[in-house]
């Protein structure tokens, strides 16, 4: 008997449009999420990655097909998010921002000390920077608090929308490392939005790269790299390879050739 391997996460015949009677401005036939996988949604500004992952959350509803999500059994939390911009709020200390998903809701919980603690641990930040309002953070720690309160609720997905974009560069590909432990050490299911073509290679088991009118996916790229992944990754002839490979599908969705 062939067992089948549990989906996260399946897309078919995906439409979205803005109002009634407007064109779609996304359109995915069918993907697959399994789970465990870190996926990277990858095109040009205005190709809908951003849109495809609020529909992913259920922040958007879709104009037509289906999203079917995994269901947990027990599970009340199986989302976490992190967005572009910390979007901390600014009177509260770090740990009170963390504690903050588990007091929402119409049945609110409570997260003791040593889970916070441990939760600081993993996404990097000094106990003596845990009882900092966030004008006392860094923009680096912010994002990890952030991180924290994501992953506050034990979520088994993990959506990202371009969560190092203004951080500079050093920073940056330290918490692609950091993510990408976490992701492991967790058995979550992440989907990653980004620009960046590195980033996505880095930190992918698969890159989505979007493009066209109405957007669709115009490569699903698998990433053959090494599971645990650190700064010399990016040194490897593998690793280039595959960012000269993604770099083309993306010339290719914009409808760019190089060589012209």
């Amino acid at each position: 008997m062939t067992l089948t391997v549990p989906q996260t996460l399946q897309i078919s015949d995906l439409q979205f449009r803005y109002d009634v009677g407007q064109s779609d401005v996304l359109l995915v036939p069918s993907v697959d999420v399994n789970s465990g996988e870190f996926i990277s949604l990858l095109g040009a500004s205005g190709s809908g990655k951003s849109t495809l992952l609020r529909l992913i959350a259920g922040l958007l509803q879709p104009s037509g097909g289906q999203i079917r999500r995994p269901t947990s059994a027990g599970a009340q939390h199986t989302t976490g998010m992190v967005f572009q911009h910390p979007n901390l709020i600014p009177w509260r200390t770090a740990r009170q921002n963390v504690r903050l998903p588990a007091e929402l809701g119409s049945r609110p919980s409570k997260v003791n000390d040593d889970v916070l603690d441990e939760l600081f641990r993993l996404v990097g930040l000094k106990a003596i920077d845990t009882d900092k309002r966030s004008s006392e953070l860094s923009g680096g720690m912010q994002m990890r608090v952030s991180l924290a309160r994501a992953l506050v609720l034990q979520p088994t997905t993990l959506l990202m929308d371009e969560p190092f974009a203004a951080l500079d560069d050093l920073l940056r590909m330290q918490l692609e490392e950091d993510v990408r432990t976490i992701h492991i050490q967790r058995s979550l299911t992440t989907i990653l939005v980004t620009h960046n073509i590195s980033e996505a290679v880095f930190m992918s088991d698969r890159v989505l790269v979007l493009g066209g009118h109405p957007s669709t996916i115009h490569a699903d790229i698998e990433i053959r790299l090494p599971q645990d992944r650190d700064r010399r990754v990016r040194s490897q002839a593998d690793f280039h390879d595959l960012v000269e490979r993604v770099t083309e599908a993306m010339h290719s969705a914009a409808g760019t050739d190089r060589t012209s």
